[in-house]
Order: C-alpha cells, then sequence, then structure tokens
C-alpha cells in the first residue's frame, strides 16, 4: 500500500500499472471467481481469521 505503483509481465509484455485493494463490494463480487480458478484460497481464508485481501492492478 505504500508503493502502488508495480511492473506487470503477461505473455512478454510489461506494463507499468497502479496497485490498490479491492473495496468490499469489488471483492464480493470477485471472490466467487478468484476461488474457481485458485480453489486452495477458499481452504486458506477457512483456516484463517484475517481478511484475505484482492488486489487490482489498474493502468
Amino acid at each position: 500500500m505504500a508503493n502502488p505503483d508495480v511492473e506487470l509481465t503477461i505473455a512478454g509484455t510489461t506494463r507499468a500499472m497502479t496497485a490498490r485493494t479491492a473495496t468490499a463490494a469489488e471483492k464480493q463480487e470477485l471472490w466467487p471467481q478468484i476461488i474457481s480458478t485458485y480453489k486452495g484460497y477458499a481452504g486458506y481464508q477457512r483456516r484463517t481469521e484475517r481478511d484475505i485481501p484482492v488486489v487490482i492492478c489498474e493502468v
């Protein structure tokens, strides 16, 4: 959070982006998609009391 400027490389292309933590409403919308892709996150969330943040990267 202190340094939100990031570079992401996807399919060989690097782009400068800004990262931020998703709002509660954004996470509620995105979480089902995330756990359907990465099944381990659902179990991890059940085993911890802390909220796992979702990070959104924007141009």
